[in-house]
């Protein structure tokens, strides 16, 4: 998916965000430095998958990981969609706190994400309204 993200993420209509920072904002020519990412894809009628979530370590803990979480989700109830689902891992703890905060809540994950993620163990969802 991360080796050609045109079409395993934007070709069948997903998006990619990203949140940067200005290393040095006080030189206007230091350019901004990507230092996260999240990813929308079609996962059934209705509902996206948000995936990749991601924050360089040298930036977590500032709240960009919420941040990126909150735009996609505004972004999926631009787009009209009923839920938005993830598919991680027990362990990540930080991460499945951010997305209990933002209302996503277990379910049981269907068989063939084993398949597809093979480091999934936890399925969650939020409804949008």
């Amino acid at each position: 998916m991360l080796s050609d993200p045109n079409t395993h993420i934007l070709a069948p209509g997903g998006a990619i965000f990203m949140t940067e920072v200005t290393p040095d904002a006080g030189n206007a020519s230091t350019g901004a430095e990507a230092v996260g990412t999240c990813s929308m894809m079609p996962y059934a009628e209705g509902v996206y998958e948000l995936t990749k979530l991601a924050v360089d370590p040298a930036y977590q803990g500032l709240g960009l990981g919420r941040q990126l979480m909150q735009t996609c989700l505004a972004w999926a109830k631009t787009q009209g969609l009923n839920k938005v689902v993830l598919f991680s891992n027990n362990t990540l703890t930080p991460a499945t706190r951010l997305y209990e905060s933002l209302g996503f809540t277990y379910f049981e994950p269907p068989p063939e994400i084993a398949f597809k993620y093979e480091r999934c163990n936890i399925a969650m969802a939020v409804a949008l309204s």
